[in-house]
């Protein structure tokens, strides 16, 4: 079906390869596009930097090119100049697709600067504008929307975007869709066929109508676009609305009035009367009836010559505003037998009587450690209050005291006790003389 523009929408199959070789894989472009891909509306502006127009003269090009890894799904955005057409391709899980948009006659045979891809992802009406020079050539529907494309990628798979080298790309999200426009000198006066609200992100369209063409609407013209309980019920909402403002409006008008009966009566703004500048007192100094501190609920409050304090309750440790339960003497904390001091972060014990090991809190009787005849060859073993909790006393011959065992002495590294012919080895108390081994004699 051909509109006004002659837009005209076909659906042909294709396959990827049919890429040029010209495009290259842009970074930059790929995470500016992953980013806009989550809002609902964003744009895709296309020039050309160097002749700053679409050569008639170059064929079918790709200016675009997105691949969303695996399962493969590719979008293909291209501008064959000599049909004079802008093209969409899809691939989707190896199921081809394509769609075109007649350009028509805009700007005549002048060559295009500019072109506009604004998409729309909201469901039902996802679609795709195509906008030359600033003007709306038509829509694609999107079947699936570039988000949708993206959430349905496996997480390892690669997203990237790739672009004709010699023309000048950039997305614009739907916060900076005015940007976009600006960037393509699309907001001039005498450029008004789209009319873009960016701050609801919605796009309406205004026709060019030709002078011959006489601009009357009937009334069932009306009623067949909008419905006569439609209009009827948004009269009545304008008449609501109206009254409401004029109700305000009464009341402002009354407040006004008094505010200036208040000024025209007051003493105090009439020529020649001086207002003294008064100083407040001081704010009543804080005790502990008046803005008392937050004291813990045990703790008590104290009125002292700095302020009020807050005091930690005997038992309890901490600043008064912070205290935490501790333990006393009175509680019996030591050992029986054991001596017990009360201080400021709760009680302490002392050492453990005679024959005791431990903290003062829990002892245990020492053991008698010569029971296990730790000395050995011949010591003899004495009990000790401090550890090991033994003494070794006396060692036999061949064997000397080493702190608290006795050890063999090793003649042999002391001194050479054998004659010269002989060979000394160290026995556990003495040694003795061997005579050397003679072989190949």
């Amino acid at each position: 079906m051909v509109g006004l523009r002659g837009v005209a929408t076909t659906l042909l199959l294709t396959t990827f390869s049919v890429i040029v070789i010209a495009i290259t894989y842009d970074e930059g472009l790929t995470r500016s596009f992953e980013e806009a891909q989550n809002d609902d509306v964003f744009a895709i502006v296309v020039r050309h930097p160097r002749e700053k127009k679409f050569s008639h003269h170059a064929g079918k090009q790709t200016l675009m090119a997105t691949k969303y890894g695996n399962p493969t799904t590719k979008f293909l955005f291209m501008f064959d100049s000599t049909l004079d057409r802008v093209i969409l391709e899809t691939v989707i899980d190896k199921s081809d697709g394509r769609q075109e948009i007649e350009i028509g006659i805009v700007n005549g045979s002048e060559p295009k600067r500019t072109i506009i891809f604004m998409v729309h992802q909201k469901k039902p009406n996802s679609k795709m504008e195509v906008y030359v020079d600033c003007h709306l050539i038509g829509s694609i529907p999107l079947n699936v929307t570039f988000r949708e494309a993206m959430d349905q990628r496996l997480e390892e798979s690669t997203f990237q975007v790739f672009r004709e080298r010699k023309y000048s790309l950039k997305i614009y999200r739907g916060s900076r869709i005015r940007d976009g426009w600006k960037h393509a000198d699309c907001l001039s006066n005498n450029l008004r066929d789209v009319d873009y609200d960016f701050a609801s992100s919605n796009v309406s369209t205004r026709v060019r109508r030709r002078g011959d063409q006489p601009s009357i609407h009937t009334i069932d013209e009306i009623n067949g676009c909008i419905g006569e309980r439609t209009l009827i019920k948004t009269l009545n909402s304008l008449i609501e609305f109206t009254k409401r403002i004029w109700e305000e409006l009464q009341i402002n008008t009354q407040e006004t009035r008094y505010i200036r009966k208040l000024v025209e009566e007051c003493n105090a703004c009439k020529p020649g009367f001086i207002v003294m500048p008064t100083t407040p007192p001081p704010p009543p100094r804080p005790t502990c009836s008046y803005n008392p501190p937050h004291c813990h609920a045990a703790a008590a409050c104290r009125d002292t010559v700095s302020g009020p304090t807050c005091v930690c309750p005997p038992g309890w440790m901490g600043n008064g505003i912070q205290c935490e339960r501790v333990r006393t003497c009175q509680e019996n904390p030591c050992f029986q037998g054991v001596r017990c001091e009360d201080s400021s972060r709760g009680y302490r014990c002392g050492s453990c009587p005679p024959g005791f090991t431990g903290d003062g809190e829990r002892c245990s009787r020492v053991m008698n450690h010569c029971e296990r005849n730790p000395c050995g060859h011949g010591g003899s073993c004495h009990p000790h209050q401090e550890h090991p909790y033994f003494r070794c006393q006396g060692c036999l011959s061949g064997f000397v005291l080493v702190g608290s065992e006795c050890r063999d002495v090793d003649e042999c590294d002391l001194h050479n006790p054998c004659g010269p012919q002989q060979e000394c080895k160290n026995t556990p108390g003495s040694y003795r003389c061997d005579r050397p081994t003679w072989n190949n004699y």
